[in-house]
């Protein structure tokens, strides 16, 4: 009869279970959504589903063991140690992960605790984390109309919340590409299912939306359900933390007309952050300006490249940031040299704060933190209006790298536990001495044995057997009968005596006891250190900033872009505008002028195929982004209005999911930009509508070259292959017509397409040519 088999702990009796896998299953039950990790000595085990998943997605050996009346059950564990490396592999799935430790209970029992929850974007530890990329957590909350958001990145305590209608959101969830996003109930997920089939790792938590975070205030203005949403980040973090919750600034409320705004299709089309065809950096407009030498820097660098600024005066502030560098090599080369093997403070302020930073990382602090009076006079003389160092302490800081040096050694081989400086601690140093001294009395012992033997002896000590004499197996003769037998084995004989236990005694005595100071001291050490954990972390930002422009300097100096100049009267003019990303991978780039004002808001863009019109859009769109986040373009000439929008529309695919073709695709992004361009707008279509019949592409095509010139009033470039649409774009008022060729912009129409040669050149049959040259239509 074959053994009963439980597979799943949902069909478990829990009567009928033992002790520990009753306790387990109680456990279990409260986080269904997790896999649990459940403490037993060394291992960290799971039991049933969980048992399974582990093995699948960490490779895991999958066992089973019989537990009392229910039957056989799936089994599968890992050494401590080997943890870290299961919940990364784990979280990267969008699993969360529940960890529990052995606890002593008032009964004097072990029982288990969860101490932790991990999910993807509330993990703050290193091996987590990318580099160069924030870990954001998102909450969003309806009502009616308006939309709630609010965002955090615990892993270096930056905070934001806003509020605006649902299209805005969804463009700022685009932006920000959040690992994780909380809702209040399932309802939500039907208002952004676009965006929730984008980014599938949400989580539904009704409770955290309902209380009110502790020490938390929600305000009553019109930024209310921002501060619900920011309330609801606070108890999710609170519940999944527990002890190690790291300190948030204060949530800096933003309003969404404060950046340009670009949907998901114009962020994947223009390539900002990573390619369309491949998903990697090369290529993208972050991977040119990325000259960054810190992983802070980067990460600051990457925000500005996704939310270009549109206020005037932050604008000039990093414009005059930039042009300072530009103007001062020596200025510039200092800051390079600062920079030079600088850790990620940001994140660190945040271990800081929450009191899990590591010896080896607090140095590393004190390391950045020692060089801060080389970089004060660089920062003063940038000016406090362009990097805002009022509020930096830089002797305050400096003086605590400097209580750090004093206290923690950089060699941390030669320590009991913790590598704690001798002169840190007067306690200690006795200690140690007493230590020291009874190490010499080991020595002693070792020589008087040999003396004793005739022969070589040593003295170890192991885990299991602790201190014991070690020596050859052919001295055993000679050592004394009433020795204390330890081990014998093949080749080596291991005892003890009276004097070594007693010896053995004192040393572990003493050796506790120093570890307990070290303990100690480092404890206190991070109690201070957390205390200017958000100074810390706002000479990290400033550093950041910093790394951040010099990145920029770099770009702007190394491909000439122009100082832009911001046009109040609409005037939208690109004089030799480039393609950087193209222009560095492929060189010998031809500048194309640009020009839209007041009186001509359209312009049709004719050209056969790869013939430039996509590039020509593309720079377009980069030189306003650019001019956007540094101030700076990718031209000879830009005079840039402060567009309040950036639609890009290129080719559409379909979406079997909710049974939308194609066409269907193409024409809700058409009308995404329709309903929300206005007079502010900025829109580059790359051949819309040409996912039908040419006859009924023509007409939506004319048709909304005439509403966007009468109704709207955006500023658009539209590329097309039907001469039809430029030609009927000539008849109207606020339109022009161009043609490109050979990657040159000229005034004109052409028919031309040159799809035969362009199949031809990709490799496609001559064949296939042939007939196609033979069909007349």
């Amino acid at each position: 009869m074959s053994e009963k088999k439980n597979c799943s702990y949902k069909n478990v009796d829990i009567n009928l279970a033992t002790k520990t896998m009753r306790e387990y299953l109680e456990l279990k039950q409260k986080y269904d959504d997790s896999i649990l990790f459940y403490k037993i000595g060394d291992f960290y085990e799971t039991f049933f589903e969980d048992a399974v998943l582990l093995s699948e997605v960490c490779g895991v050996v999958l066992t089973s063991r019989k537990y009392s009346n229910l039957g056989s059950v799936p089994l599968a564990g890992v050494p401590a140690i080997s943890l870290e490396g299961c919940i990364k592999k784990l979280i990267s799935k969008n699993i969360k992960v529940v960890q529990t430790e052995q606890v002593k209970k008032s009964d004097e029992t072990i029982g288990r605790e969860v101490v932790r929850i991990y999910t993807k974007a509330t993990v703050f530890e290193a091996p987590y984390l990318e580099g160069d990329k924030n870990n954001y957590l998102c909450a969003i909350l309806t009502d009616k109309d308006k939309c709630g958001l609010a965002y955090c990145d615990v892993s270096c305590g930056s905070f934001y919340l806003t509020v605006g209608e649902k299209a805005q959101i969804e463009r700022e969830l685009a932006k920000l590409c959040p690992d994780e996003i909380l809702v209040k109930n399932n309802d939500i997920l039907a208002d952004f299912k676009n965006i929730f089939e984008d980014f599938r790792n949400f989580s539904v938590d009704e409770g955290s939306f309902l209380q009110v975070a502790n020490d938390f205030e929600i305000l009553e203005n019109e930024y209310k359900l921002g501060y619900i949403c920011a309330g609801a980040i606070l108890n999710y973090l609170g519940k999944n933390q527990k002890n190690f919750m790291p300190k948030l600034q204060k949530p800096v409320v933003y309003s969404v007309s404060n950046f340009l705004s670009m949907d998901f299709q114009t962020r994947r089309a223009l390539e900002l952050t990573r390619g369309q065809a491949d998903f990697k950096k090369r290529g993208t407009l972050f991977w040119l300006l990325n000259k960054t030498k810190t992983n802070m820097g980067a990460r600051c660098l990457k925000s500005w490249v996704c939310s270009p600024i549109r206020d005037f005066d932050e604008i000039k502030r990093r414009q005059s940031v930039v042009e300072f560098f530009l103007n001062n090599e020596k200025n510039q080369q200092e800051a390079y040299c600062f920079l030079e093997n600088f850790c990620d403070l940001l994140r660190l302020s945040s271990r800081i704060s929450n009191k899990t930073i590591e010896v080896k990382e607090l140095f590393e602090v004190a390391t950045c933190l020692n060089k801060i009076l080389d970089i004060k006079d660089l920062l003063v003389k940038i000016g406090e209006q362009n990097l805002n160092i009022k509020n930096c302490d830089f002797d305050c800081l400096f003086d605590f790298s400097e209580i750090i040096f004093k206290t923690i050694s950089k060699d941390d081989t030669s320590f009991e536990k913790l590598p704690i400086k001798d002169g840190a601690n007067p306690k200690l140093d006795y200690c140690r001495s007493e230590l020291f001294g009874l190490q010499k009395e080991l020595d002693k012992l070792q020589k008087e044995q040999n003396k004793i033997l005739g022969g070589e002896t040593k003295i170890l000590n192991s885990g299991n057997l602790g201190y014991y004499f070690e020596v050859p197996i052919k001295f055993l003769k000679n050592i004394s009968p009433d020795c204390i037998v330890k081990q014998q084995l093949r080749s080596v004989f291991r005892y003890s005596t009276k004097k070594l236990l007693e010896l053995e005694q004192k040393l572990f005595a003493k050796r506790f006891q120093v570890v307990q100071i070290e303990e100690e001291i480092f404890a206190n050490l991070k109690e201070y250190s957390s205390e200017l954990a958000q100074k810390i972390a706002k000479f990290a930002d400033l550093i950041a900033q910093l790394d951040a422009f010099l990145s920029l300097c770099k770009v702007v100096e190394k491909h000439k872009f122009c100082k832009v100049e911001f046009s109040s009267s609409g005037v939208f003019e690109i004089i030799e505008g480039k393609h950087p990303c193209v222009e560095e991978i492929f060189s010998n780039y031809i500048p194309n002028d640009t020009h839209l004002d007041e009186r001509v808001i359209l312009n049709v863009l004719t050209g056969g195929n790869m013939a430039g019109k996509s590039t020509y859009l593309k720079q377009n769109a980069i030189c306003v982004i650019l001019s956007f986040v540094c101030g700076f373009a990718p031209a000879k000439n830009a005079k840039i209005p402060l567009f309040d929008k950036l639609f890009f529309h290129s080719c559409c695919v379909d979406n079997l999911a909710q049974g939308s073709s194609t066409f269907m695709e193409e024409m809700k992004n058409l009308a995404t930009i329709v309903n929300n361009s206005t007079g502010q707008t900025l829109v580059l279509l790359d051949e819309p509508i040409k996912t039908t019949c040419a006859n009924e592409a023509i007409k939506l095509c004319c048709g909304f070259v005439k509403y966007n010139l009468s109704e709207i009033g955006a500023k658009t470039i539209l590329a097309t292959h039907y001469a039809t649409v430029a030609n009927f774009a000539q008849k109207q008022n606020g339109a022009e017509v161009f043609v490109i060729d050979d990657y040159k912009i000229t005034k004109g129409v052409q028919s031309k397409t040159n799809a035969i040669e362009v199949a031809l050149a990709s490799g496609l049959s001559p064949k296939i040519i042939e007939f196609a040259k033979e069909v007349e239509i």
